[in-house]
């Protein structure tokens, strides 16, 4: 029958083991656990002396000594087991009033402090040496009930005490009021604090939990990782955190969507989307995310890789979730409705990009970050090189309206203007690409055939030059594009006014905006000027030269000659014509539209100048043949001054006919 280990021994062997143990969890676990390992030194009591003893026997068992000196200091045996039995009677008492405080407190009226304590006690006995196995088995059990206990009041504190920020105050602080009006309407990107250094030199990186709570969080915290609960200390903290977190962005209106659903939403509320978009991501990379990022530091400072964990997971998921929306725009359809939008997003990510390397450590978040910058790039810049062609395409053939500005018109001239608010981000992206047809509309379509070297070595005047050859491309299809839809216009003058119209906004267009006319030059303004004045006697001459006609001589004379004298009947059917021919186009161009006042004067006052004085000298030649006539006035209805009051009123887009109350009683 084998001879039972002395007591000394049996701890001797437990100590080894649990040694090696501690040992292999310090390797991999944080300073906490190492803090446990405690040294001969440390220990006190009881404790140093059967420590000292166990060392001797050991050493002694190495030297390999004789029989007898082994003998003797097992005589040593009976002390040691007295010795370790008054500390484990000790470590017990010790244990059971640490147990009783974890399992009697009651937050949130106990004392957590105490509660705190008691923790450390357990822990402090579970890493004990000296324990009896049933009492670590007992002790490791109350740990775990204390460590849940921890989790949940880790939640609780951090439900209770965390703080919402003011998302109104936050949008005052980084964005301007964005202006009214127009779909291209771009909003100020520049504001007054524009980095990640910015908020924090004006004190905007917020405190996201009540200042003065955040030690006892710590407090719990430190247990939690000294109790080797990394794994539920950090998901308890983050499934707290990434709610509010996830209330905030929602307050800013950055709604978590899937890049089908972005896809299936219509191009109105998109447009709000990408708006609340390049706002919200400002506030989220400049003081939320930071926020997070100080809290963890706060709270998990010196615990190992805990507190850049917690941070990945409260935040990161959240942050791919904004890039995803980004990403959606970049493989949606590049309509040349989005350009302006794709563009403030380029911008608003190009901007953000050193705060998002700042910010997040992780690798994959950077790099997502800046694929998706290039990928924006591309993407309004082969929308900005295929607009010519999205005018060509377009189907809107037939105005509402033949003398008011084409829709098309309005649109593209809108478009043109807002380039330049985006002038520096368009002109850095040109310089890497440029159109090699320029020549022939229908030939501008291939979009890959104009890529060039990156390299290329246009400088910024080649890159003007690039950007005022595409604006004059798409004028000029503009132009192509209207002339083809003035064909359709059964109206012949109709038709001459449409284009003469258009034509004159575009140029006024041109000369409300420097950046244009400095791109287009004072030629392309003096030439445009010169066809609104074609278009205007286009106008004329097709409108008025039956009018005129009836005041001519020819077809008055009796025999067909001067010697046979005027046919008095010819020259009340002359009359006749003429009235009826001027009061139907009256009738008719009253209603019609010239929306520029300037142009509307101009164009009245040609009219005039052309009508009253053949009128005049009309009536005037053939007064004589009027003298003996009775109803003179049933002919001549209108004086001159009655006609030119007539042609100002024309072109005001009111109904209407002669008013023969206004027409002079007697001109004869």
């Amino acid at each position: 029958m084998a001879k039972p280990k002395p007591v000394s021994e049996t701890y001797r062997e437990r100590r080894k083991a649990k040694s090696v143990s501690e040992m292999d969890g310090l390797h991999g676990k944080s300073a906490s656990d190492k803090r446990m390992a405690k040294s001969l030194s440390e220990l006190d009591g009881d404790e140093r002396v059967i420590a000292t003893a166990e060392q001797i026997v050991f050493s002694v068992d190495r030297l390999d000594t004789t029989h007898d000196m082994l003998s003797i200091l097992s005589d040593f045996d009976s002390r040691f087991s007295l010795k370790i039995g008054r500390l484990q009677a000790h470590l017990e008492e010790r244990f059971r009033s640490a147990q009783e405080l974890v399992s009697r407190w009651a937050p949130p009226t106990a004392n957590a402090r105490y509660y705190l304590q008691a923790v450390d006690e357990i822990q402090s006995l579970v890493a004990n040496a000296y324990i009896r196995d049933d009492m670590l088995e007992r002790a490791q059990s109350v740990s775990r009930v204390a460590m849940d206990r921890l989790v949940q009041e880790l939640q609780h504190s951090l439900r209770r005490h965390s703080l919402l920020p003011d998302t109104k105050w936050l949008y005052s602080r980084l964005s301007r009021p964005e202006d009214g009006g127009s779909a291209f309407n771009k909003e100020d990107s520049a504001s007054e604090i524009v980095s990640l250094e910015d908020c924090q030199n004006v004190g905007l990186l917020l405190d996201l939990v009540r200042p003065e709570v955040v030690p006892d969080i710590r407090a719990i915290a430190k247990r939690l990782i000294a109790g080797q609960h990394d794994q539920e200390c950090c998901r308890a903290y983050a499934d707290v955190r990434k709610e509010f977190l996830d209330e905030t962005l929602r307050q800013l209106g950055l709604e978590k969507l899937s890049i089908d659903e972005i896809h299936k939403t219509s191009c109105g509320p998109l447009e709000g989307k990408i708006k609340k978009w390049t706002q919200g991501i400002k506030i989220a990379v400049r003081v939320l995310f930071p926020g997070e990022k100080k809290l963890c530091n706060q709270i998990f400072q010196g615990m190992g890789l805990v507190e850049e964990v917690c941070f990945s997971e409260t935040c990161e998921l959240s942050m791919m979730q904004l890039l995803i929306f980004s990403e959606a725009m970049v493989i949606s359809c590049r309509s040349s409705e989005r350009l302006f939008r794709t563009l403030d997003m380029y911008e608003t990510l190009s901007d953000l990009i050193v705060d998002v390397d700042s910010v997040f450590s992780d690798e994959l978040i950077s790099k997502e970050a800046s694929n998706i910058v290039v990928r924006l790039g591309e993407a309004a810049e082969d929308t900005f090189w295929d607009f010519a062609n999205s005018i060509e395409r377009d189907d809107s053939k037939i105005p509402n309206t033949w003398d008011a500005i084409h829709p098309l018109s309005r649109y593209v001239m809108s478009y043109c203007g807002h380039l330049f608010d985006y002038s520096k981000t368009l002109l850095k992206l040109v310089q890497r690409k440029h159109p090699n047809n320029l020549n022939n509309p229908k030939a501008y379509h291939d979009p890959v055939a104009r890529i060039i070297d990156s390299d290329s070595s246009d400088d910024e005047s080649n890159t003007n030059s690039s950007l005022s050859e595409h604006l004059l491309k798409v004028l000029e299809i503009l132009e192509w594009k209207l002339k083809e839809n003035s064909k359709l216009c059964k109206d012949l003058p109709l038709a001459h006014l449409f284009l003469m119209n258009n034509i004159h906004f575009i140029v006024q267009k041109v000369k409300d905006s420097s950046e244009l006319r400095a791109h287009l030059g004072d030629g392309w303004v003096k030439e445009h000027c010169g066809q609104v004045r074609q278009l205007a006697t286009n106008y004329q001459r097709a409108a008025w030269y039956k009018v005129l006609g009836f005041l001519k001589d020819a077809g008055l004379y009796r025999n067909g000659g001067f010697s046979g004298g005027v046919s008095k009947g010819a020259l009340k059917k002359r009359f006749k014509r003429f009235n009826a021919a001027f009061e139907d186009i009256y009738r008719t161009q009253k209603t019609w539209t010239v929306p520029d006042w300037q142009l509307r004067e101009e164009l009245r006052i040609f009219i005039t100048e052309k009508l009253v004085p053949a009128y005049r000298f009309f009536v005037g030649r053939y007064r004589s043949q009027w003298d003996s006539e009775r109803h003179a006035q049933k002919y001549i209805k209108y004086t001159p001054e009655d006609l030119e009051n007539h042609i100002m009123k024309l072109f005001e887009g009111s109904s209407g006919s002669v008013d023969y109350r206004q027409c002079s009683k007697s001109f004869l």
